[in-house]
C-alpha cells in the first residue's frame, strides 16, 4: 500500500468469531495512522494526498445509512484505504446496505479495501446478492480463516 497507493486491491478476511479478523483490520488502521502521513501521492493534477483510511463497523454503517447519512458513502468511495469490519453483521431487510456496498465496491475496484466477515464464501451470493459476491472476486485476495480457533476461548 505504501509503495503503490494508487494500485489497490480488495483484501477479504473471512472466518469464525475470534479468529483475529477485527484485530488485523484495526492493526492496518493504526499502521496507516502512524505511517500514512509520510506516504504522498497524486491522484489528480495539483492535488497531493497522504495515505489515510476510513474504518467502518458494518452494523454501525447500516444504522447510519438507514438514518439518511448518505454523505459517508462518498467518503468511503474516495478514501485511499477503506476498511469495513464485520460485513454481514446487522439487520438489513430493505437491502439499502447491500445496494450501497455494491456501488462502493464497484468504485473501489482498484483502491485499497479491507473487508472482514463471518460469512463463508459459499454463502456470499445468498447473504449479499450476486452483484456483491461477484465484486468480491475482482482484483482481490481472500484469506480464509475458518480453521483458526477462537483466540478468546483458547487463550487460557
Amino acid at each position: 500500500m505504501a509503495r503503490s497507493p494508487l494500485a489497490g486491491r480488495l483484501l477479504l478476511l473471512s472466518g469464525e468469531s475470534g479468529s483475529g479478523k477485527t484485530h488485523c483490520a484495526k492493526a492496518v488502521r493504526e499502521w496507516i495512522r502512524a505511517a500514512g502521513g509520510s506516504v504522498k501521492f497524486i491522484r489528480r493534477v495539483n492535488h497531493v494526498e497522504s495515505l489515510s483510511c476510513v474504518f467502518w463497523h458494518w452494523p454501525a454503517l447500516l444504522d447510519t445509512l438507514k438514518n439518511g447519512g448518505w454523505d459517508v458513502v462518498e467518503d468511503m468511495m474516495e478514501t485511499p484505504c477503506l476498511i469495513i469490519d464485520e460485513l454481514g453483521g446487522g439487520h438489513d431487510p430493505s437491502a439499502v446496505g447491500t445496494d450501497k456496498l455494491c456501488q462502493i465496491l464497484s468504485r473501489r475496484e482498484r483502491r485499497w479495501t479491507l473487508v472482514t466477515t463471518n460469512i463463508v464464501q459459499s454463502a456470499w451470493e445468498e447473504k449479499f446478492d450476486r452483484r456483491v459476491a461477484s465484486r468480491f472476486f475482482r482484483n482481490s485476495t481472500h484469506v480464509d480463516l475458518s480453521d483458526v480457533p477462537d483466540f478468546s476461548l483458547h487463550a487460557a
